[in-house]
């Protein structure tokens, strides 16, 4: 195979890599197997710096005798990467041509544009540039972060003739309509950044909504495309309002821009309790100037007006609270406009089951017989939320509306803790004097095993004896679905492609990550403010954030066929995750800890025959066809055949900071995508002494259904088990401080130190717990 030499003079974003036209040849070695039945040994790949031709083929007898030789050269052209951005980089996709001759006279030689082709001319030389003078108009010529989102719909509907089968190979598959996607996808998010980096300097990542609408392959017939461009109803926020006179014939419309009045966050100063409400309850804010304090004030009276006018009746109206008090204070100014309860209330953040929910069981108990959960569909988010609901019938359970999302969905989070007959009960105790686990799925929504292996272990928590006893030593807290928008625009797109990966579904309603978002006190994505508070409210031991990626090949025919930003995913190895821990030589307890977790994974996930068949192929064709040409690029570590991603490349070290509190990422723990790494503005991995293992996983999941959704949950599963069991068998000391207080009191702290250390027969002396996986 040809090696691709990239321009490394030229100032690019990203550059080819030089194994460019291997990757277009897998898996070439599987498809001899099953059609040939060439083994796969006897097929080696090898990459040539200067040949005559991109391929070239030998065959070899048993004695090492040529018996067949070939060579072929694909079609290509080359084209700028972003029409409207020259120099940002330059590829080479494969194009279609006609050779044609007669008795050996060439006749015709010549391209012919394929169908994609076509309409990439079309979208880079007509739609983008449209798209490009729509946002400069509408910002004024400065396209500011701030200004996001600038569209609310880009649409991307395509009907073509193309390639789009399965190959037999695992979950293999040859779709250039898939890659379209890929494309159509990732490319907008790019040019968009080049827009922003071009005029303001700055990264815009939030444009608005991007999906492509991939049909079905229908052979034979023409392409088809419709581009759906719709901007939002303003720029920024603003309320109108149209009334008409009597003997008025035209309207009156009024116009005013909603700004954010500048105050801290509301902190609550005093209650005054009763048998069976609060009689008042007072909140402190801060204003930031004069301007800001009358706004404030001029507020919270309006609200009183409309309250009484019968609007907005709800907002500061809660059940059994007489009154709210907002002291609005500036320096040492105060002033304290009263909400009187209106009896209109907003809906309940708490989850509640229907009473059908809970069916009787053997035991007596009320538990559910048959499983809730299953691993042979993808979970929407609407299923999510009613699964949250039937699990919320049972003891263990607190679920709760922890936010909303920017299109306005539910949030969820499952507490489970060991039942109480207290109608209040303490997080900071329950913290402190055991364990906790915190875990979020689905931050990148088409990564869907996540949600399907974390309520599953919600329902076994409340269902199963020998999982209800581990809440005896250990807090859940469960995290199914931080970002629905994606996961709805995933779910809604698979019902057309079932087989694609879908990336449209990976990030928000505005193509913007929620993890970039995480830490903000007043994000652009509501759903981002979930995974802090839980945080801050259980200061838990460890958070788990498990991840997918494409369960067949990744591939980008415009952007230089293997995806610029995502190289190492660009075909399956397996099952693997990330880790790294705190190597300060202070702290010897963090490396104890995070080792006999890694031992811990390798057991529970080697436990699954299939997994690990499964990881074992995977993990030899991602070693052939990636590691092998790139070592640096496409790295692989395995550890007792299971890929866990521990150690630095060059030194042969642990992943991990050297210094307690260095850097952004604090170096508890190495996550995978973002999930459980530093890549926010707020990061678990910051605080080691208090969530000393922060981490993420990836399984081949993508979209994934069937057999294959229910093969790679079991590994995720595994996954939270090792960790969940590493707290419950592990071994801490809690520590009493009692010390005399201010005029005759006493203080009594209660101090659980960290990290959880490995019990010292965790694995000999308890059974486990992986045969309750479920299967088919």
């Amino acid at each position: 195979v040809a090696e691709y030499h990239p321009d490394l003079s030229k100032k690019y974003k990203f550059y080819m890599v030089p194994s460019r036209w291997v990757h277009e040849l897998y898996p070439v070695d599987e498809v001899f197997l099953r059609d040939l039945g060439i083994a796969k040994e006897n097929v080696s790949v090898e990459l040539v710096a200067d040949p005559k031709e991109i391929y070239a083929v030998e065959g070899l007898d048993a004695a090492g005798q040529i018996v067949y030789r070939a060579a072929f050269s694909p079609k290509t052209v080359e084209r700028e990467y972003l029409d409207k951005f020259p120099g940002w980089s330059r590829v080479v996709v494969t194009t279609g041509w006609l050779s044609a001759s007669v008795d050996g006279a060439s006749v015709v030689n010549q391209r012919i544009a394929t169908d994609p082709e076509r309409f990439w001319d079309h979208y880079q030389s007509v739609v983008l540039p449209r798209i490009y003078d729509n946002v400069m108009k509408i910002t004024d010529n400065r396209p500011l972060p701030d200004k996001q989102p600038f569209h609310r719909d880009l649409d991307i509907e395509v009907w073509m003739s193309e390639p789009d089968f399965r190959t037999g190979i695992d979950e293999e598959m040859v779709s250039s309509l898939e890659a379209l996607h890929e494309d159509l996808y990732f490319v907008t998010l790019d040019f968009f950044d080049a827009l922003g980096r071009t005029t303001t300097k700055r990264r815009l990542a939030a444009p608005g909504k991007i999906l492509p609408i991939i049909h079905p392959d229908r052979p034979g017939r023409p392409g088809e495309v419709r581009v759906h461009y719709a901007g939002n109803a303003s720029t920024k926020p603003k309320l109108e309002v149209a009334y008409k006179e009597k003997d008025v014939e035209k309207p009156t419309r009024i116009s005013r821009d909603l700004t954010r009045i500048e105050t801290t966050a509301a902190a609550v100063n005093r209650v005054v309790a009763r048998a069976d409400r609060l009689a008042e309850l007072d909140l402190d804010v801060e204003a930031k100037d004069d301007r800001e304090a009358g706004r404030a004030v001029d507020a919270f009276e309006a609200l009183g007006r409309l309250h009484a006018a019968g609007l907005f009746r709800d907002a500061l109206s809660f059940d059994h609270v007489d009154r709210v008090g907002v002291n609005v204070g500036l320096k040492d100014v105060r002033t304290r406009p009263v909400i009187a309860s209106t009896g209109a209330f907003p809906p309940s953040n708490v989850r509640t089951a229907p009473s059908t929910a809970r069916a009787a069981g053997p035991d007596g108990g009320g538990r559910s017989v048959l499983p809730l959960v299953t691993w042979d569909h993808i979970i929407s988010p609407d299923e999510s939320e009613r699964l949250v609901g039937q699990l919320a019938a049972f003891p263990e359970v607190k679920a709760y509306k922890a936010g909303r999302s920017y299109r306005g969905r539910d949030i969820s989070v499952l507490e489970i803790t060991n039942p109480t007959a207290s109608e209040l009960v303490s997080l900071a105790k329950l913290s402190a004097y055991k364990p906790t686990i915190f875990i979020t799925g689905r931050q990148h929504a088409n990564e869907v095993s996540s949600t399907s292996h974390i309520l599953r272990l919600a329902e076994l928590l409340v269902t199963d004896q020998a999982y209800r006893d581990i809440l005896k030593k250990v807090n859940v807290v469960l995290h199914p679905v931080e970002n629905p928008d994606g996961a709805q625009m995933a779910y809604d797109l698979q019902k057309l492609t079932p087989t694609h990966m879908l990336h449209a579904g990976r990030y928000s309603a505005l193509g913007m990550d929620v993890q970039s978002q995480v830490g903000l006190a007043d994000p652009l994505l509501p759903e981002a403010l979930v995974r802090g508070r839980v945080w801050r409210d259980w200061l838990p031991d460890i958070y788990l954030n498990p991840h997918g990626y494409p369960s067949h090949e990744w591939v980008q025919p415009f952007a230089g066929y293997v995806p610029p930003g995502f190289r190492t995913y660009l075909s399956t190895r397996g099952w693997y995750t990330t880790m790294g821990t705190l190597r300060d030589p202070r702290y010897p307890d963090h490396a104890e800890a995070t080792e006999a977790l890694r031992e811990a994974l390798v057991r529970e996930i080697n436990a699954n025959p299939d997994v690990r068949a499964m990881d074992l192929r995977h993990q030899a064709r991602y070693r052939k066809w990636a590691y092998g040409f790139g070592p640096y690029v496409f790295n692989q570590e395995i550890y007792k055949d299971t890929a866990i991603y521990y150690s630095d490349p060059e030194t042969g070290e642990p992943n991990g900071s050297r210094r307690f509190g260095a850097g952004r990422g604090g170096g508890a723990g190495a996550g995978v995508e973002g999930g459980g790494g530093g890549t926010g503005r707020f990061s678990m991995n910051a605080w080691p002494q208090v969530t000393f293992f922060s981490g993420g996983t990836e399984a081949p999941d993508e979209t994934a259904q069937g057999e294959w959704l229910n093969l790679v949950s079991k590994p995720g599963f595994s996954y939270l088990m090792a960790n969940v069991k590493y707290l419950r068998d592990g071994h801490y000391t809690v520590q009493r401080i009692e010390e005399d207080g201010a005029r005759d009191a006493v203080s009594l702290t209660t101090v659980r130190i960290r990290p959880v250390m490995p019990g010292k027969t965790a694995a000999a002396s308890r059974a486990t717990t992986t045969d309750a996986i479920p299967g088919k």
